[in-house]
């Protein structure tokens, strides 16, 4: 009788390590996800600035003709 609790809790473990396993790696694949979106945002924004700066340098020589 002890030993089948035994080995019943032995899976059990075994099972709900598997389970933190999995979810340790989605949290990984989630967070490397949000990262790389992140990044290509900025990336985004980066341009979107630089096209603006020019923009109104642009605009600036014009005013000044």
């Amino acid at each position: 009788m002890v030993h089948n609790d035994v080995r019943k809790a032995v899976e059990d473990t075994g099972k709900l390590k598997g389970k933190i396993e999995l979810v340790e790696q989605e949290s990984r694949l989630k967070y490397q996800q949000i990262l790389e979106t992140t990044q290509l945002e900025i990336r985004n924004l980066t341009k979107n600035i630089s096209d603006l700066a020019e923009a109104v340098k642009e605009l600036m020589i014009k005013i000044n003709k």
